[in-house]
């Protein structure tokens, strides 16, 4: 727990998460209760002003709805009293006809005026006029007609329509102008409707919420008394939450005031680290705590966090602690502000990292070892290559002279050695010969390691076609029946591959020349990023105890005189597949067959 020290800082600075509240007092509750009514009483006078504004524009919008059903009756009476005068030649039909005519200019006059306020009434009134003044004088030539005595003429006019068509355009367009007044009229009677519900409220409601706010305001004062009380506990509860939070974390905790720096909070693993005791600690600077230069450090990372834009993150690995020696911290601080956003704590954790620093460390000897070590290896095979080759070469010579002094030796002198003599000078010859194909084994095993990978994209079925064909070319050579699947294609050294398979075939056709019905499958598959292949017989086998001593050289599972070979073969299909990033194994059974597989990586470059 924080000492007593701790909570009154933390108090006295505002670090706690819930400040003491003022009581409000009554004079405020019916001030407010006052400014409310006032408030009220000028929003209802506003409310009413609006309503008899938006009543006033219903009332217009009434009266231009009332000119246009007069202009639509006037020309409708007009076209009647032209219709009648031109069909029955009676004058009784002219006075009417002449009423209509003089009220239709007024009444457009007036409609002119009452769309106003609308501009895009006001332009399809203004379109109105010419179409009914046209429309007019369509009437005027009828009656002109009709009174000079060419009634047929007139009523031809009639007949052709184009009166009808006019008149019709004319109500259209008053229809259209009437509709968009009727939905003003609908929008703005809404409008009066709703202002003056709202004036009804303002004035009933604003005299009840003034009369709820007095009441308030007295039962307020019994509420704070109450809050305040309730404020201290919960002020209390925060501050005890907080030195939880912070006690439980394991790492170095503390926060500063700003701009000042002084430690306000600190917790358990920052007083172990500094055996410095936060009663002592709290409302200092590091300049009263620390020496010079680590006091100027931290106050130079403090200042850089408080001028950064975020996170300012740093290590020191110097650090003496009084109880824990030479030290490295991983130091994180952050600047929190207020709620203007100005700068008002800085956070700070430390993680001490010295033994992950230190594992590090050590992860990186290591590792350097290692690769000194495999610098080494490398540099001992070479040599070894080197010495292997080199050896094998010079046994070439002084066995050669074994192996020619032998022969010598039957041909000249063979009829002077009995049979005993003669067996044993064969057995001479025969281990010069098997010695010799052990060291050109040895040198192609050499050479493989020595040899430069060119790496291609393989056609392995072709190249399984042309091994098939290179062993049954002997005339001596029985090949047993061998199926081929479909065998993906992969980039690697053609040449060096050629080989793979070429042992690995010639294997599965040696060690299955004893069976019954000797047979032969090779199959591929491309697996989770890998090509595998696999070349199975149904030969010899192998014990599965000994599997792991067949890719070794000169390591064999059968004697010579069963199955020829000098165990060579295998070790080099290993040192060709590792060259290319694969892998190979094998499973077999004791006169069940044996296959043998290599996986190579899939790769989609074609490297040189």
């Amino acid at each position: 727990m924080s000492s007593p020290a701790t909570s009154k800082r933390g108090s006295d600075t505002g670090m706690s998460t819930v400040a003491n509240k003022s009581v409000v007092s009554p004079q405020v509750g019916f001030a407010v209760a006052i400014a409310v009514s006032l408030a009220v009483s000028v929003l209802a006078v506003v409310k009413l002003s609006q309503f008899n504004e938006e009543a006033r524009w219903v009332d217009h919008t009434h009266q231009a709805m009332r000119a246009l059903e007069d202009v639509q009756a006037a020309t409708v009476a007009a076209q009647s009293g032209s219709r009648g005068y031109v069909v029955s030649g009676r004058e009784r039909f002219l006075p009417p006809y002449r009423d209509a005519l003089s009220r239709i200019g007024t009444t457009m006059d007036r409609l002119t005026r009452l769309m106003q306020d609308n501009p895009a009434q006001l332009a399809r009134a203004e379109a109105l006029r010419p179409r009914i003044e046209d429309q007019l004088s369509y009437f005027e030539e009828l009656a002109g007609l009709v009174k000079s005595g060419n009634v047929a003429a007139a009523q031809i006019i009639v007949g052709s329509g184009r009166g009808e068509d006019a008149m019709g355009d004319i109500h259209r367009r008053i229809r259209e102008m009437s509709e968009v007044e009727e939905a003003l009229l609908v929008q703005r009677s809404r409008t009066a409707e709703r202002g003056g519900k709202v004036a009804r409220i303002l004035v009933v409601g604003g005299a009840i919420l003034s009369f709820l706010m007095l009441l308030g305001a007295y039962f307020a004062l019994r509420r704070e008394v109450a809050r305040a009380a309730a404020s201290a506990a919960a002020a209390h509860d925060a501050n005890a939450f907080l030195d939880k939070m912070f006690e439980s974390v394991p790492h170095i905790l503390y926060v500063k005031s700003v701009p000042e720096f002084r430690y306000m909070r600190v917790n358990r693993a920052h007083e172990e680290m500094f055996a410095i005791p936060r009663d002592l600690l709290v409302g200092k600077r590091d300049a009263e705590l620390f020496a010079a230069p680590q006091a100027q450090q931290i106050e130079a990372e403090d200042r850089a966090a408080l001028t950064g834009t975020g996170v300012f993150d740093t290590e020191v690995d110097q650090l003496v602690s009084p109880g824990r020696g030479v030290r490295t911290l991983h130091k994180k601080k952050v600047i929190i502000p207020n709620a203007q956003g100005e700068p008002m704590y800085l956070l700070g954790i430390a993680e001490d990292v010295t033994e992950h620093r230190q594992a590090q460390h050590e992860i990186a000897r290591l590792n350097e070892t290692l690769h000194r070590r495999a610098r080494e290896l490398e540099i001992t095979n070479k040599e070894l290559e080197a010495f292997t080759y080199s050896v094998s070469h010079d046994l070439r010579a002084p066995l050669r002279a074994i192996n020619g002094f032998a022969l010598m030796l039957s041909e000249d002198y063979g009829d002077r050695l009995d049979e005993e003599g003669k067996r044993l000078l064969g057995v001479v010859r025969a281990n010069a010969q098997r010695m010799g194909d052990l060291i050109d084994d040895l040198l192609a095993f050499s050479r493989i390691g020595r040899a430069v990978v060119h790496r291609v994209e393989v056609d392995m079925n072709a190249l399984v076609a042309s091994v098939l064909t290179e062993l049954g070319e002997p005339a001596e050579s029985v090949m047993p029946p061998c199926e081929v699947g479909v065998l993906p294609p992969v980039v690697g050294d053609p040449m060096l591959l050629k080989q793979v398979w070429t042992n690995l075939i010639a294997n599965a056709v040696k060690y299955s020349g004893k069976s019954a019905a000797p047979r032969v499958k090779v199959v591929g598959e491309r697996i989770n990023g890998e090509c595998i292949y696999r070349v199975a017989d149904n030969g010899a086998g192998f014990d599965m105890r000994y599997a792991d001593k067949l890719f070794g050289v000169f390591q064999r599972l059968h004697r010579a005189d069963e199955f020829p070979g000098t165990g060579v073969g295998l070790a080099i299909v290993q040192r060709i597949v590792v060259r290319h990033g694969g892998r190979v194994w094998a499973e077999g059974k004791v006169n069940e067959g044996a296959t043998f597989h290599f996986a190579l990586p899939i790769e989609e470059t074609v490297h040189g």
